[in-house]
């Protein structure tokens, strides 16, 4: 049985971004985040410890979670799929959690929420584009 829904041949573009996207994972950040925020200790190191943790999970989780027995899917589509899902999260978590991330990756990435939504648009387009050189 599969634990998430897997994409299939026939899946057009918007089923498949419902499908790329980790809820499992997006759904334990903010309750994290909720948790962050709250606490007494300093809410970088708490963040940091979440974000490393959500980086080693996430592609274990969608590339583990990621099967359906009646279609199984190769293990190309399933490597592609953690890749996709695990820099999803990296620039959802870029969009809501912004300065935490600049800080996480030492004030190298621009503070700009209009940054943060040219990358979700171009990652986006491209997805798609990827999948076919990829997948196919």
């Amino acid at each position: 049985m599969s634990i998430r829904p897997s994409i299939e041949p026939g899946d057009d573009y918007l089923n498949k971004v419902i499908k790329y996207i980790p809820a499992e994972i997006t759904a334990f950040y903010v309750f994290a985040a909720g948790l962050i925020s709250s606490s007494e200790a300093d809410p970088y190191y708490l963040f940091r410890f979440t974000l490393i943790t959500l980086l080693i999970i996430t592609p274990l989780w969608i590339y583990l979670s990621v099967n359906n027995p009646q279609n199984p899917a190769n293990r190309k589509q399933r490597i592609f799929h953690s890749a996709v899902a695990e820099i999803a999260m990296l620039i959802w978590i870029y969009n809501i959690s912004m300065e935490w991330l600049v800080r996480f990756f030492s004030n190298n990435l621009p503070n700009d929420p209009v940054a943060g939504s040219l990358v979700l648009a171009i990652f986006t387009l491209i997805v798609p584009i990827l999948e076919k050189v990829f997948i196919k």
